[in-house]
């Protein structure tokens, strides 16, 4: 608590510069003397922060409100240190700067105490301006998890872009800080997560709007982009699923792949990027949504989910023949366009034939029940054509039985079915489906890659055959006289 009493200390003395119609407009560490108490007899090398009382120096800068011109203060003129300077001010709006720019420097030298860094740094002066005008400032809980949260909130506060959402007063903020002191609730209200997510989407030009997916690890926004308003979807994952260096070296990966694909049911990413900590992604907007949403609303006849799945083996047989693997085949990848056309989605996961997945092993809390055994069992593997198989059968298998393969309960439940039992026949859920179908489905999903399919183009041949011999297919269809 000795930061919070000390800037409750600098506080009081910067509220009375502004009632003497004086701004300091450099508010930074280095104007800040610490003057040892008379009456402490604490050897120099025992001495805390408590132990000093702070003084406020160099206003050198300094502006009164009360004078409409200086030398110092002409439109335009950027004055300050980068690191502790507020955004009205490192834009040079001069005639914007008031008792709000000492508060935001109130608010970098709290982020300091709290952190050990100033809320902005950058290699070069002009790239910590960009910062302080563009970025938001890392909650000081990331950098040090034992700042309490109220402690969090006022300093973040302090730090807001816009001057009207900081305190209104350098006594309002001495107020808050009092209120920690005494170990009461503060005034100041937390910013939400949507609230904070909706600025650095904005600031890129999107307009987050209502929320139309959610997986294990990340959330799906429908969004609009650009002066045209774009539909977009807008695909924000949890900030520990990777680092900013993994990410970034998949996109790169990404990248280089979708330069020789070219294909119409394939959902290409349109942008890709690192938000506040955590990754994101942009596709085209699918109206009609994902196949889990369509299979929570109705069930599948036995055609169609023949016909569903063999455009979606035609889709991952043109990958493969680009020696691209997807990996991650599952309902909610498989977009419905207009007619019911399928369109994979989630290729920023893929492999090339000859690369292991770098994100196998963040993969595995992400859906589970639908992926392959042995990504689950040596999660830094390569990826083989088998995974893709294994994922057309998942999906055909909750078509023919209106339901996963393998129950979404918890984590670990779910991987020790997947791993060592087999899901039960899709003919206890769909008497319908006839055993020459259900064998085929069981086929697709042993847990030996070995045994199942060797190609996708196999799997395509046999869903073509049952398509043009239904009786095969389903037990309730008639029997067609067969042509000699």
């Amino acid at each position: 608590m000795q930061a919070v009493a000390l800037l409750r200390t600098l506080a009081l003395a910067v509220q009375y510069a502004h009632g003497q119609k004086v701004v300091h407009r450099d508010l930074k560490p280095a104007n800040i003397l610490l003057q040892k108490f008379e009456d402490r007899s604490t050897p120099d090398f025992g001495l805390q922060i408590s132990d000093y009382s702070p003084k406020i120096t160099d206003f050198g800068l300094a502006r009164r409100l009360d004078s409409q011109s200086t030398a110092l203060t002409q439109e335009g003129a950027v004055l300050g240190t980068a690191s502790y300077m507020a955004p009205e001010q490192a834009a040079g709006r001069v005639g914007e700067v008031g008792p709000a720019t000492d508060i935001y420097g109130l608010g970098a030298i709290f982020y300091e105490l709290l952190t050990g860094r100033p809320p902005f740094q950058a290699e070069s002066w002009q790239e910590t301006i960009d910062q302080v005008l563009y970025d938001e400032p890392i909650p000081p809980t990331r950098l040090q998890s034992d700042v309490p949260l109220g402690v969090e909130t006022v300093c973040l506060k302090c730090l807001e872009k816009e001057a009207s959402r900081r305190y209104t007063s350098a006594a309002e903020l001495a107020d808050d800080l009092e209120r920690i002191l005494q170990g009461r609730p503060v005034v100041a209200v937390p910013l939400h997560a949507n609230e904070r997510l909706a600025r650095f989407a904005m600031r890129d030009g999107y307009q987050i709007g209502d929320e139309i997916g959610r997986g294990p690890r990340s959330i799906v926004y429908r969004a609009r982009y650009g002066p045209l308003q774009q539909p977009v979807a807008l695909k924000v994952f949890d900030a520990d699923i990777c680092t900013r260096e993994q990410w970034d070296t998949r996109i790169r990966r990404c990248t280089d792949q979708w330069a020789v694909l070219a294909h119409p049911n394939l959902l290409p990413i349109q942008q890709a990027g690192w938000w506040d900590g955590a990754p994101y992604l942009v596709t085209e907007y699918v109206p009609r949504g994902s196949l889990a949403d369509q299979l929570a609303e109705q069930s599948y006849p036995i055609a169609q989910a023949l016909r569903l799945v063999e455009q979606l083996a035609e889709i991952i047989s043109y990958l493969h023949r680009q020696g691209v693997i997807h990996g991650n085949l599952k309902p909610s990848n498989v977009l419905l366009a207009a007619g019911g056309i399928p369109r994979v989605g989630d290729l920023y996961g893929t492999s090339g034939l000859s690369h292991g997945s770098l994100l196998a092993s963040e993969a595995a809390p992400a859906g589970l029940g639908y992926l392959a055994p042995e990504l689950i069992r040596e999660p830094g593997a390569d990826l083989h054509p088998t995974a893709d198989i294994y994922g057309l059968g998942i999906i055909l298998y909750e078509l023919l039985a209106g339901r996963p393969a393998f129950a979404q309960a918890s984590g670990r439940e779910t991987l020790e079915q997947v791993r060592s039992q087999d899901p039960l026949p899709p003919t206890h859920f769909n008497a319908r489906v006839t055993p020459h179908l259900e064998r085929f489905c069981l086929r697709c999903l042993r847990k030996n890659p070995y045994r199942r399919y060797y190609r996708v183009y196999d799997v395509l041949k046999r869903l073509r055959y049952f398509q043009e011999n239904p009786q095969e297919a389903d037990q309730d269809r008639p029997v067609d006289r067969i042509k000699p």
